[in-house]
């Protein structure tokens, strides 16, 4: 039997897998690789794929600003936004893969947070993850 958390992992994979160019034998190489400006600018990243990654963002510094400690909580909820940036994926190209190079260790702090039951560790993977919306808006608009 399939439960509800089961199928909306095998969702999220799914997702990934659509999302990701077929045959691209470097898509696992690009979670290391460092992202790179498009000639000394930032990668575009289309609307329906800005507005999940705001809200997971928004989230965040919410969960920040009024001292929450429900990591659990909080990872569920980015999650979602995840999915929902997952869904609406429709770039293609270097914008997409240089996209997908943040998208892949973010999506493993959100991951790791989920299964973290000790309090320090769960404000060191929030430290990170604000580290990563960082690294996106250095890179990406």
């Amino acid at each position: 039997m399939i439960t509800v958390r089961n199928f909306m992992a095998l969702v999220l994979f799914a997702g990934l897998a659509a999302c990701s160019n077929p045959g691209n034998s470097q898509d696992e190489t690009q979670k290391s690789e460092a992202i790179h400006l498009n000639d000394g600018e930032k990668w575009a990243v289309n609307a329906e794929m800005q507005a999940p990654i705001a809200k997971a963002e928004e989230r965040l510094q919410y969960f920040l600003d009024n001292g929450e400690e429900d990591y659990n909580s909080l990872a569920s909820d980015l999650k979602e936004y995840n999915q929902k940036l997952i869904e609406s994926c429709t770039m293609k190209g270097e914008s997409h893969d240089e996209l997908h190079k943040w998208l892949h260790p973010h999506l493993d702090l959100v991951k790791d947070l989920s299964s973290t039951a000790k309090p320090e560790e769960g404000k060191a993977l929030v430290k990170e993850l604000q580290e990563s919306f960082k690294t996106y808006h250095q890179y990406f608009r």
